[in-house]
């Protein structure tokens, strides 16, 4: 059995499909295409690996200055 995570499955549909729609939020009816979502959740990912690195700090205060878009 091939087992993928997440990231490597929404990774692959951004290649093969990169602007068919992936998710609509209700309330704010934002639109995300799959290379939109992907490259939101690589950046998450970073985001995630700064804090189990220790980082929370830098985090918080790249967001305070207006460095990250969360």
């Amino acid at each position: 059995m091939n087992e993928q995570n997440l990231g490597e499955l929404l990774s692959r549909r951004a290649e093969m499909s990169p602007t068919l729609e992936a998710y609509v939020a209700p309330i704010e009816q934002q639109r995300f295409d799959y290379r939109a979502l992907n490259s939101y959740a690589n950046r998450l990912r970073g985001l995630m690996a700064t804090i189990s690195a220790g980082g929370i700090g830098l985090i918080l205060l790249a967001i305070a200055i207006g460095k990250i878009e969360v």
